[in-house]
């Protein structure tokens, strides 16, 4: 959110129209690319002397922070201190309001801000705790720059088992907090708030862990913590060659800060091994800077690729009155579409529905020839900038078992990016490496009774063998349907 005393055109400019998502195709080589730079919903609201208010001092002045899209206002003052420099900015449920909701000081990270937010699905009006920063303040008070996090349903008990649980924890431990994927090329950002809400996650993690070892004797804890991963997406694939804002080194810094987040959170449980527990750390993937680029025909997770499936014949767009390209397909003409990181999915008569339209390709003899000709093409489509090919692997859906894929989740076809050319994980096979020493190998690491000491195991560890070994540890069956087997090589 941004405040001045000038007056903008749009008091209210709401950048993100925040409707349900929905698969758009990309239409150039740099779409794919743009998570880092999407912009998060921006606010502008003008500041004035402060009128109306129940108890304010004569200098102070006034802006209006937005939630729930505009239906949310709460009214703050903009406060000097003792110097004579504004630097506090009170937040009031109304002018009326006796006490200030939240205290901010220009700088100062606040977490649990409680105030009400508005549901999109059924206008329900509910209690929220959301996390505050002021990046900038002028001294005399004409200008606030500020950041708001995702609000969070602190009554929603969804995840929770006992549902007493959460309430229990919100009581003794505090509210559960947010994350952030905000600000990849802004520093202030990433620094001041993405990296902030992911220290704030952390650490109330760790301690409503603690807490319910200690109240109910847990013997067995699962801690699942995302923040490389979402912050590596607005990081690591520019580790190499840097941004349009941030130099190759200001970015490798930011991501080594990164680890070292990672690094506290562990930290917080090692303690635990002094009193009998195992601990076993465990990635589910590694994440790659591109070589030399990210390959023309990968995708981002929910969007299409239409450049280089429209350019072969296989996708179709709408046009516009002019004959011109629109961001939208034209389901009665398009035969295949290229969706979510390495597939691609073919309009199959009687199994497609889109937009009211179903597939035209026939199932049998027809889409074969037609995954034929799409592989071959995926297979021959090579680097501009290398005259190498970018795809290592193209193979049919009920092939793709063979690599722990296929079946009805799955696209017709599974394609991998080549070594040089990956986004930055989810694209390739696990081995493949990056530029930087980055890779797309899982991390696994165990220590504790049961574990051998100082031992390094040529084994290659796979995800389903973690809990085989973990039964193992247990002295319990493995799982009936388990297609993984025990680290026998590091059981003590």
């Amino acid at each position: 959110m941004e405040f001045d005393e000038e007056e903008k055109e749009d008091t209210l400019a709401v950048l993100c129209s925040g409707k349900e998502r929905k698969a758009v195709p990309l239409l150039t080589a740099g779409d794919a690319e743009c998570l880092s730079k999407l912009p998060m919903d921006l606010i502008y609201s003008p500041i004035r002397a402060a009128e109306g208010w129940a108890n304010a001092p004569e200098d102070a002045k006034e802006c209006t922070i937005i939630h729930s899209k505009g239906l949310i206002r709460r009214p703050c003052l903009i406060l000097k201190n003792e110097k004579g420099i504004y630097d506090t900015m009170q937040i009031f449920t109304s002018k009326k309001s006796a006490e200030p909701i939240a205290v901010l000081k220009a700088g100062e990270y606040v977490k649990n801000v409680i105030d009400d937010a508005i549901l999109e699905k059924n206008d329900e009006k509910i209690q929220v705790n959301r996390n505050m920063r002021i990046l900038e303040m002028a001294e005399d008070g004409s200008h606030i720059k500020m950041w708001v996090s995702a609000a969070m349903d602190f009554h929603n008990d969804t995840l929770w088992y006992p549902k007493s649980l959460l309430p229990e924890i919100v009581e003794n431990v505090g509210y559960p907090q947010p994350c952030s994927v905000g600000g990849g090329q802004d520093l202030q950002l990433v620094e001041d708030c993405m990296r902030a809400t992911w220290e704030a996650a952390g650490e109330w993690t760790a301690e409503a862990i603690h807490y319910l070892i200690k109240e109910y004797g847990f013997k067995m804890v699962f801690s699942h913590f995302h923040n490389i991963d979402l912050q590596g997406h607005m990081i690591v694939q520019f580790l190499k060659r840097g941004n349009s804002s941030l130099s190759a080194e200001v970015i490798q810094n930011l991501f080594r800060e990164v680890y070292k987040q990672t690094d506290r959170y562990i930290g917080k449980y090692l303690d635990m091994l002094d009193d009998g527990w195992t601990i076993m750390i465990v990635s589910d993937h590694g994440q790659t800077c591109p070589e030399y680029h990210l390959s023309q025909i990968l995708t981002g997770d929910d969007n299409y690729n239409a450049k280089e499936m429209v350019e072969w014949g296989f996708t179709v767009l709408k046009k516009d009155e002019n004959g011109n390209d629109l961001p939208e397909i034209d389901w009665s003409k398009t035969r295949a579409v290229m969706w979510r990181m390495g597939e691609v999915w073919i309009n199959l008569k009687g199994r497609e529905v889109h937009d009211g339209i179903e597939g035209i390709v026939e199932p049998g003899e027809e889409q074969w020839l037609l995954e034929e000709e799409i592989m071959t093409r995926i297979l021959e489509t090579k680097s501009p900038l290398t005259g190498m090919r970018v795809c290592t692997l193209a193979l049919r859906n009920k092939d793709a078992v063979l690599l722990g894929m296929g079946g009805p989740k799955c696209g017709d076809i599974i394609y991998l990016a080549a070594e040089g050319y990956t986004m930055d994980h989810a694209d390739s096979f696990s081995t493949v490496e990056g530029a930087c020493g980055t890779s797309c190998m899982s991390i696994f690491a165990a220590a504790g009774p049961g574990i051998k000491e100082n031992f390094k195991t040529k084994r290659v560890v796979h995800h389903v063998d973690v809990t085989p070994t973990i039964a193992a540890l247990f002295g319990i069956r493995v799982p009936h349907e388990c297609e993984g087997a025990p680290i026998y090589q590091i059981l003590s």
